[in-house]
């Protein structure tokens, strides 16, 4: 036996020792130190879940009851005058000022307990999920109107209707520069007429016509509703693909940028974004018809979301119902225009092309112009970013065309329209959130948080400086 042995190959005598070392070593030591390793994972998924979650809310708290402390920056409706009921039940909770450096240390915290949640969904219970969305959505709709007064051109467009008996989208805000909603509006909105969808307008009448304060927390409420809405969309739809419905929730629902930026400041996009999810629940649940006829009413509140139509037709089972449903959706909603706003309800569209030629600091063609020495956004680079969005939406229409998954790249397609436009904001950058949340791509999800963190970077930098 031992002459056997002297005879094999040195890789195959090495073998042979290696195997008698295991044998004679005492048995179990590295399984149990592997097995500890395991069983060890989910609780420290468990404790870093649950921290995070009580992070999350513990920072966002602070950004709510610090802006309604006292008038600062995160309210740019009160920044001169803040009446009481504009502060919300927060008010008198804080002595101290919300400062630009302390809102970020607070935003970047709310960030990082966002991904340490979504990381460690699994090991969080439903439950405790769910109560985490729905009591931060709550905070930030009790919060005052933060960082935008867009929310005041929505209730003073539905006052030039409901009060002053002025048309919205032949008249702008300063047509009634006595109105007690007029002073907290935006000074770049103040001459410029709606250029929302007539549904949503005629949406705001009866709550314009209760009052600036009244009209200001009912449309906050619809808002925080939508994106609770949103949530449980994308949790049905995630469930409906095979995804993690608990994640696709929290990628959504705690996400700062909508919690901050969208809930906080009361934005129609979430009523825009919880429509259009309606749109698509309807379709992956064969209901074809149904989901056209919703990507219309999405569209109704911001055009924008009519950008989802030729993707939703191509990826549907049966595409004809899905375009049966748009035209009765269209056919609907051009008949609640004319009947509300005559012969001016599409006068929005023209302005809405008006629009696109404004500039923020934020948005990428603005970077890419200043990176090339240029003090605006020039004619080449807008041209550029038109071709670019031409050519990128022809691509990803081509790849849904021959089978590729169409809520991705609707997703990707929301991405482009956020790269390319001169005019972005916070907002629009969770455009693609919920379409990357119930997606098998995790480079959209990447794409997606990644638009926000550059965006974030780039508007915070200030406060800081």
């Amino acid at each position: 036996m031992t002459e056997r042995r002297s005879m094999l190959p040195d890789g195959d005598s090495s073998r042979l020792a290696l195997q008698a070392a295991v044998d004679v070593a005492p048995r179990g030591r590295l399984p149990q130190w592997g097995e500890s390793a395991r069983s060890a994972w989910p609780m420290l998924r468990r404790v870093g879940g649950y921290g995070a979650l009580v992070a999350l809310a513990g920072a966002g708290l602070a950004v709510a009851i610090g802006a309604a402390g006292h008038s600062s920056f995160l309210v740019p409706s009160g920044r001169r005058h803040y009446p009481a009921w504009m502060a919300g039940p927060f008010s008198g909770l804080t002595h101290g000022k919300m400062t630009g450096a302390l809102f970020v240390l607070l935003l970047l915290s709310m960030c990082a307990a966002y991904g340490v949640a979504v990381v460690c969904s699994r090991g969080l219970h439903p439950g405790a999920a769910i109560a985490a969305i729905v009591g931060l959505q709550l905070v930030f709709l009790l919060a005052p109107p933060l960082l935008s007064t867009d929310i005041f051109s929505y209730v003073d467009y539905g006052r030039l209707g409901a009060v002053h008996g002025l048309n919205p989208y032949v008249h702008g805000a300063a047509s009634a520069h006595a109105d007690p909603a007029f002073p907290f509006t935006g000074h770049l909105w103040r001459h410029a007429r709606s250029v929302y969808g007539p549904p949503f307008t005629l949406l705001t009448y009866p709550l314009a016509a209760l009052g600036v304060p009244a009209a200001m927390w009912g449309l906050k409420l619809i808002m925080a509703l939508s994106s609770l809405g949103i949530c449980a969309l994308v949790w049905r739809c995630a469930r409906e693909r095979g995804l993690d419905p608990v994640r696709a929730a929290m990628l959504f629902g705690l996400n700062p940028v909508v919690l901050v930026y969208a809930v906080g400041g009361g934005h129609n996009d979430l009523l825009m974004l919880a429509l259009a999810m309606l749109a698509v629940a309807l379709v992956l649940y064969g209901r074809e018809r149904g989901g056209g006829g919703a990507l219309v009413a999405s569209a109704a509140v911001k055009a924008s979301a009519i950008a989802l139509l030729p993707f939703m037709v191509l990826g549907a089972a049966r595409p004809r119902r899905v375009l049966v449903g748009a035209a009765i959706g269209v056919a609907v909603v051009a008949a609640i225009s004319v009947v509300g706003f005559g012969s001016h309800a599409f006068a929005f569209i023209t302005d809405i092309g008006k629009q696109q030629t404004l500039v923020s600091g934020n948005s990428v063609p603005s970077e890419i112009a200043q990176l090339f020495g240029a003090d605006r956004v020039t004619s080449a680079v807008r041209l550029g970013g038109q071709i670019l969005l031409v050519v990128a939406v022809a691509f990803l229409l081509w790849r849904t065309r021959r089978g590729a998954d169409w809520v991705a790249n609707a997703g990707w397609a929301m991405i482009v329209v956020s790269l390319t436009t001169t005019w972005l904001l916070a907002w629009y950058t969770l455009w693609a959130l919920p379409f990357a949340a119930i997606s098998r791509q995790w480079r959209l999800l990447a794409a997606t948080l990644l638009l926000q963190a550059l965006f974030l970077a780039h508007g915070i930098t200030p406060l800081v400086a």
